[in-house]
Parts: C-alpha cells; structure tokens; sequence
C-alpha cells in the first residue's frame, strides 16, 4: 500500500519558488500595463468617434453622421486588421466607457481592473437611467476591484435589476427587440448556429427539440429490443453461431430482399409474431435494420432535428409580421454558394470543398451537393497563381456576374465577410463616368461598404489581377488581393523539421528571462 506522505507533492525548491515568485509577478504587472493600454486605446477610438461625428454634422446628408462614422470605423478596420463592423462597435463601446462610465474608466487607466470588468460594468448598467448609472458605476468599481468578471457579472446585474427605473416588463420588451440569430464558423467543417430571443420561445423550442429526440431514441431502443428477439442477439454483436437468423438478415438487406414478409411489418417497424410466438427473421425491413444501428445521443438527435425543421418545414410564424405584400416566406429557399474541386468529385480525400465566405465543408457532403445539382459552375484559373480566367456554365446566364463571385467570394472592402452572392457589383470607375462593365472594373461590396465607398472620401482603384488599392480619408493606402487567389493558389510543399519548436527554447533560469519592456512598471 503506497502511504499518503509517499503520493503527497514534494513541493518547490527554492529556486523554484523564487523564479515562480517573479513570473507571477511579471504576469501581474504585465495584466495592469494592458488594462492602462485598453483604456488608452478607448480614449483614442472616442476621440476618433468625435472627429467622425463632426465631419458628419457639417455634412448636408441627413444621414452624414452614420456615413461619416462608417467611414472612420472602417479606416481603424483597415489598420488594425478586424472586421469593420468589429472596429464600429469597439468605437461604441469605447464611448460608453470613457463618456458614461467614467469612475470604471479611471479603474481600467489605473490597472486595477481589466478591460472584461469593465465590459462587464458597462453591459450591466448600459440602459440605467443617467443619475442611477452614475450611483452604479462609482459603487460598482470598488467590488470589481476584489473579484473576477464571472464573479462581477452577477452582482452587477443584481445591482443594476434593483437601480433600474424600468419594470421588469418593460425591460423585457427593451431585450425582445435586441432578438437575432448569428452563426460563428468552427472547424473541421463545423459552424455554432446562436439563437437571441425570448426565454419561454425558446425554452419551449429546446423542449419540443427533447421530446421529438426521446420519442426517436426510444422507438430506435425498441427496434434495437426487436431485432435481438428476432435474431437472438443484438445489433452489431459479432455472432459466431452457424446458421444464426442475423446472417439471413444480413444478407437479405445486402440483396435488397429483407423485407420477406412484406406488408407484415407495422408501419413503426415492429414485426408481428408467428403462431408460435417468435419472430420471423425475413419481416425485418431494411430500415428497420437501419434503425437498430442508430445510437445518436440526445444532443446528436437535437440538432438533427433542428435542421430538419428549418430546412424541411413551412414558416407559419411570419403572417404576424407581413409588411402588406402577397409574397410568403414558403417561397425562400436556401441558397449557399459551394466550391468544389474536380479531383473531390472522383476522391473525397482529395482537396477541400468551402462556401462562398471560405467556410470548410464535409467532403461527402460537397460530393452528395455535386450530385444533385441540376447545374455546374466551372472555373478556371492558373494553378500558379490562383487567378480565375472565366467560368462557363451549361445552360447561358450573367457569366460576370458569376466570375465576379468565383473571384472576390466576399466582399473587397477589407476585413469584410460578407459572401459575394449577398452584395451589390459595383463599378469601380462609375459607369456614368466612362467605366466600363469588365471583370477589371468590377468588384463585389455589400451595402454597407457600397454606400460608404460613396457617401464618404474613401477611394478605391483596382489594379490588375482584380487586387483593390483603397486609399483612407486619412491617406493609409491598404491592397486588398482577391481571395480566390489565397483558395487556388498552389503552395510548395515543405516538410516538417521535428526537431524545430514553434515555441523555441524556455529559459531555464531565472536570469535567463527577457526583460520587461521600459514602458511596463508598478
């Protein structure tokens, strides 16, 4: 028997405890210079959002105010290398922060709490009512200072739920109007669908996706219970008896002749007895068998449903929100662009398959998609270096329009994911101006960025190959490659050196850490 002394941790030595000491110090430190670098930040995206807010005053557009933030949000987009729709909200919230919430402002400049504090703060006592914000953020700060942001959220939304002025009701409603639903790419050929909305809505969806699950997993069990009373084991199970009734299943379903009884099984795949109380082996349908196999967990059979639903089911919900128009939503299809390469059609284990917006997608399911489709896009393109030269299709259409797709695939503002198939073709050069409608003046821009191109001083060229230079109010010039090109484009083949760390060697001794930048200090 091993005693607990022998299986207890020896501990630190002291050389140990003294770098470990320092380290955690320095991680310390380091935490309260990038909480004093947030609330630098903050200010600079305030002042930037001042200076847009001006130039959009003094603008004769009703709506110069929204172009002209656009504008510099999408100049801070270009710079920082983030989604202009990211960099417009962290100009938001930045205003927030630094306008509304000045005591958690000075918290964050000093260090001693964390941009997520603050965020947190920020998000509690948003819709508070001027004097009651001002009485939470001051109080608020002290606790933040002693706890987590998990730790925080709680006690701020207390605080902020006993200091609002809004009933429960109305603050309800307030939510409900903030409803949406986001989808979030993974990997692996996997994406996080987000659903926004009223609790009971959604807890009864949740509920009804449960119960449609249990109802499957108990029929499967009951199949499961069937198959091994009719075969004498159950599914799966490797059978090693001579003549067993699962070989006769087995090989009939291969054949396409399991259902020997015929019309004898029940429509819910149970098979009725024989007159001398057993079961035939030949009544089992070859779905039947198929649902025997069927061991997806409830999760599993959740998200199944769900798409089945969507996808397969008729929206009724929508007559409540109709705008006066005879068009219904059973008219709306999904429509998604796919890429799928020619060596994938004869190989599943050859190439990748993504959507318009670059998202990766199960081999087998672009190989199913490819063989349904009543049509093909095909494109060509230089293998060197991934530029599309034309595409052709079987039947005529707006092959422009399609090459522009195969090219750009998102929108050519940079940092914008917006798929092409959603955005407007625009002509680089006007076309009231003399541009012309070629591949080498055109480009894809959803709304937002179409509109900004021209309601701001943003300038856009295009260049050869279909490159975009965008040049910002602020004179940045940024050059945007169409990213079709990063997809086609062949990359050598490098082999990997095993001994080589990404991480490269860890110092050993204390001595041997790098020193803290001068910048950085208590």
């Amino acid at each position: 028997m091993t005693s607990d002394a022998a299986s207890s941790l020896t501990g630190l030595d002291p050389v140990e405890r003294m770098v470990t000491a320092l380290l955690v110090g320095d991680i310390a430190r380091y935490d309260r210079a990038i909480a004093r670098l947030e609330a630098l930040k903050a200010r600079s995206l305030t002042r930037l959002a001042g200076i847009a807010h001006a130039s959009g005053e003094r603008s004769p557009n009703r709506d110069g105010i929204d172009y002209a933030r656009r504008a510099m949000a999408a100049d801070i987009a270009a710079a920082t290398h983030t989604h202009p729709v990211a960099a417009k909200h962290a100009m938001e919230d930045a205003e927030t922060l630094t306008l509304r919430f000045p005591a958690t402002f000075d918290a964050l400049a000093s260090g001693t709490i964390s941009a997520k504090h603050a965020r947190v703060i920020t998000d509690a006592g948003g819709a508070l009512h001027p004097d009651a914000r001002a009485a939470f953020d001051s109080a608020t700060v002290p606790v933040a200072e002693t706890m987590t942001p998990g730790e925080l959220s709680r006690v701020a939304k207390k605080r902020a739920a006993e200091m609002a002025d809004l009933s429960p009701r109305e603050r309800h409603q307030r939510a409900r109007e903030r409803r949406f639903v986001s989808i979030t790419d993974l990997d692996d050929g996997m994406s996080a669908l987000r659903m926004n909305g009223p609790s009971l809505e959604l807890h009864a969806v949740y509920d009804r996706l449960t119960r449609l699950a249990k109802t499957v997993k108990h029929d499967r069990a009951g199949v499961r219970e069937q198959y091994r009373r009719t075969v004498g084991h159950g599914v799966g199970a490797e059978c090693v008896v001579e003549g067993c009734a699962c070989r006769d299943v087995r090989g009939s379903r291969a054949a396409g002749d399991v259902a020997a009884g015929g019309g004898d099984a029940a429509a819910d795949g149970t098979v009725p007895e024989t007159s001398t109380g057993g079961a035939r082996a030949g009544a089992l349908t070859p779905e039947a068998v198929t649902a025997a196999t069927d061991h997806r967990s409830l999760d599993q059979l959740r998200t199944d449903l769900f798409i089945d639903l969507l996808l397969g089911a008729e929206p009724t919900g929508h007559d409540l929100h109709r705008a006066g128009t005879t068009e219904t939503l059973t008219h709306i299809r999904a429509e998604v662009q796919i890429t799928i390469p020619a060596t994938m059609i004869l190989d599943p284990d050859d190439g990748t398959a993504w959507l318009d917006a670059g998202t990766l997608i199960s081999p087998d399911t672009a190989r199913h998609l490819a063989g349904a489709s009543p049509g093909w896009d095909r494109l060509f393109y230089r293998p060197g270096t991934g530029i599309v030269e034309h595409i052709d299709h079987y039947r005529p259409t707006a092959w422009q329009k399609r090459a522009l797709i195969g090219r750009d695939l998102t929108c050519r503002f940079p940092g914008c994911t917006t798929p092409a198939r959603r955005t407007d073709i625009d002509h680089t050069h006007a076309f009231a101006e003399g541009g012309r409608t070629t591949m080498s003046n055109l480009a894809c821009l959803c709304e937002a960025h179409h509109v900004m191109k021209h309601q701001s001083d943003w300038q856009m060229k295009q260049l050869d190959d279909g490159v975009i230079e965008w040049t910002s109010p602020s004179g940045a010039v940024y050059e945007t490659e169409p990213p079709s090109r990063v997809y086609f484009r062949e990359e050598p083949t490098v082999e990997p050196n095993p001994a080589s760390s990404p991480w490269g060697p860890a110092p050993a001794r204390a001595e041997d850490r790098p020193d803290p930048p001068p910048w950085i200090s208590d």
